[in-house]
């Protein structure tokens, strides 16, 4: 009997509990558990993915400029294209006629220079090259009456040239400035005085450290009357025998003018501590400073300003 019973639970037990359904639901359990984990890594994901997009709108919401343009986002070791950064230098910063650009100090509207009446409209440009454009460039931003230099190129048969192609003397042009002044305040042969004590005009093709046809001494004319007014001046500078030597500065009609890279505009406002400026643009300045103090902005400045106090 006790044996009987014995069998009879066991077959029980074995219908109660099949063996195959026990090993289904183990395989169930494996197979359960990688799905589980699927699902949470992938709410897991797309919760990380929201997170990261409300991220970025914020940041773009705060960067973008309260006047509109452009922003541009710099990274760790990377820096700004050179197209970028010309564009942003693309306006001009010359001082303006009523600002000392050494001050910054802002000036009363000048008077009318009695000692220089005409009727010419204003503004009027002058065309001067003399050795490297940036040298003339930064005597003539502190002339009272200049109201925008220019460096440029002009006198060549190629259009539209660059920087290394009048580099190679190739090009015929000659590094210029282009001087907008007004005629009322100063007059064109103060300038023609100012350029040519600005460097050496008997020096043929070249200025201080700079050789090459691009560097000579030359005055492009927009008209008769400048031309006759170089030429005048000229002649007067012989007869006193300011130079020794003769003067070599060619006169020449004004047929087109070529504005700079832009990397090439007030050079010495952006670079006054590099050694080329400090060498030989610096004492330039300082010669034009002390001999032409009826013309200088900064003298203008310091005279409004001693009449208010």
């Amino acid at each position: 009997m006790p044996t009987l019973t014995i069998g009879l639970w066991l077959t029980k037990q074995r219908l109660a509990n099949p063996p195959q359904q026990r090993i289904d639901e183990d395989n169930m359990k494996r197979t359960k558990a990688p799905t589980m984990l699927r699902g949470v890594l992938m709410i897991a994901a797309l919760l990380w993915s929201t997170t990261l997009i409300e991220t970025q709108v914020a940041t773009a919401q705060d960067t973008k400029p309260a006047s509109g343009g452009r922003v541009i986002l710099e990274r760790s070791g990377a820096s700004a294209n050179k197209s970028d950064t010309e564009k942003t230098s693309d306006s001009k910063t010359s001082a303006p006629p009523n600002t000392s650009p050494d001050t910054g100090e802002q000036t009363s509207s000048p008077i009318k220079s009695s000692k220089n009446p005409s009727n010419l409209p204003s503004p009027q440009f002058a065309i001067f090259g003399g050795g490297c454009f940036w040298c003339i460039e930064a005597v003539f931003e502190r002339v009272w009456g200049v109201e925008a230099v220019v460096s440029g190129y002009s006198g060549g048969q190629l259009p539209n040239p660059n920087y290394e192609q009048v580099s190679t003397d190739q090009t015929g042009h000659a590094e210029v400035c282009q001087i907008q002044f007004d005629p009322n305040i100063v007059s064109y042969e103060e300038l023609l005085m100012i350029f040519f004590k600005a460097h050496d005009p008997t020096l043929v093709n070249e200025q201080g450290p700079d050789h090459g046809t691009r560097y000579r001494s030359v005055v492009f004319t927009t008209d008769d009357a400048q031309k006759e007014a170089a030429l005048r001046v000229m002649e007067e500078l012989k007869k006193k025998r300011i130079f020794r030597g003769k003067i070599a500065t060619e006169i020449s009609p004004l047929k087109k003018f070529y504005p700079a890279e832009n990397y090439h505009q007030d050079y010495f406002a952006k670079h006054p501590d590099q050694a080329y400026c400090e060498i030989n643009i610096r004492p330039k300045i300082g010669k034009f400073e002390k001999g032409f103090k009826e013309n200088s902005k900064l003298q203008k400045a310091k005279e409004e300003k001693a009449k208010k106090k």
